[in-house]
């Protein structure tokens, strides 16, 4: 399991920044819409753009997106991602989880989650896809009293998931 997926979810512990615009996010090899009027920016260390929403709660609302490569099944690299996230955060506890499929069709699965980051408490929502042995993990940060209004925001934003 990869340290960068650890270090994109302390990230979102540190992110904060003004919700402006909608946009699509749109990178080399993945794409999805935006929720309205957040916005794009660049995070040293990461290869992707982060989609920055409103503070809610003290904490800045987020998408980040994290890859690997990994040969072996979606179930395989699953496993292997629970066990890491169950040994590095604090006070981790699935609230839910299942399958997700994109509005193309393309099939993951879905990971709703708390846990405890830097003493901040954090709800998670992580969406997990396999492209030709190359593993997106997709994260969606809220403080976790805003879950229950933005689940449906993340939601939307997956569903709109593509690779070009």
């Amino acid at each position: 399991m990869s340290k960068r997926i650890l270090f994109a979810l302390f990230l979102s512990t540190l992110l904060l920044g003004p919700a402006l615009g909608q946009t699509r996010f749109t990178e080399a090899d993945l794409s999805f819409t935006v929720p309205e009027g957040w916005t794009l920016r660049e995070f040293p260390g990461l290869k992707y753009h982060v989609a920055m929403g409103p503070v809610e709660g003290g904490f800045a609302t987020n998408i980040n997106v994290v890859d690997e490569s990994f040969e072996g099944s979606l179930e395989e690299y699953l496993g292997l991602l629970g066990q890491s996230l169950v040994q590095y955060l604090k006070d981790f506890t699935i609230l839910g989880e299942g399958p997700f499929v994109t509005d193309q069709g393309l099939e993951g699965y879905k990971v709703v989650c708390t846990d405890n980051q830097n003493g901040m408490d954090i709800a998670q929502v992580f969406y997990v896809f396999n492209k030709a042995q190359r593993f997106y993990v997709l994260t969606s940060s809220v403080h976790p009293s805003y879950l229950e209004a933005y689940i449906g925001i993340f939601d939307a934003a997956m569903e709109s998931l593509a690779f070009p």
